[in-house]
């Protein structure tokens, strides 16, 4: 059994990242604050960036929320000295979507002193990119069940695509998606409010059905 070197915690108002230093990998798990939940993030899609002649555009809330721990991130593993081995990040929820935009950056990052994410793997995350952000730069990897409403928000139609790399998680199964159907509003807005929504959505779901596919 690989021996775990070290553990860092990063906390901010929003996200709090707990990191795994190892001599042969790193691991970073991202977790949104109940804080960055309760504000306004289904419909915030206003940070536009300018990357190799595209429109990028990012949630604004997500983006913030986890770029402002890039400097924390690269000095707790620039300071081991695990930089040059493989970096692997995930997240549920919320924290996935801000471990799909700090992986979508992270990979294409390559200067001195910075780190490069080698994948990204993600639950029951949010949308949260428009197409150019989504087609111009790295996706994760994306789980999600069936009835959870999370990946279908926040809406298309306000400018967000789906990740490229998706499984669907239905009971026992795990099936590939080469494209996901859009709810409509009125379907998303009751969905909600359903017990088999909330109950879809919960980490436990996800880790209980991961393991029954594994072992």
């Amino acid at each position: 059994m690989q021996r775990i070197n070290d553990v860092f915690i990063i906390e901010t108002e929003w996200v709090i990242i707990v990191g795994i230093r190892n001599p042969k990998f790193v691991i970073l798990a991202i977790r949104g604050t109940k804080k960055l939940y309760y504000q306004d993030w289904l419909v915030n899609l206003r940070i536009t960036r300018k990357l190799h002649g595209r429109d990028i555009k990012f949630h604004k809330g997500f983006y913030k929320a986890i770029s402002d721990c890039y400097s924390k991130i690269i000095a707790n593993i620039n300071s081991s000295g695990f930089n040059n081995v493989p970096i692997y990040v995930t997240g549920h929820s919320l924290g996935g979507a801000m471990s799909a935009i700090l992986h979508s950056e992270f990979a294409l990052i390559n200067k001195p002193k910075s780190i490069v994410t080698h994948s990204c793997y993600t639950f029951g995350m949010p949308r949260y990119g428009n197409k150019q952000a989504i087609e111009s730069l790295e996706n994760p990897f994306h789980i999600f069940s069936r009835n959870d409403v999370v990946p279908t928000v926040p809406y298309k139609w306000l400018g967000y695509e789906n990740s490229q790399y998706e499984r669907m998680l239905d009971g026992n199964t795990i099936s590939k998606l080469s494209y996901r159907n859009n709810k409509g509003v009125w379907d998303n807005i009751s969905s909600l409010f359903t017990l088999t929504a909330i109950y879809e959505h919960y980490i436990e779901v996800y880790v209980k059905r991961m393991r029954k596919l594994v072992f």
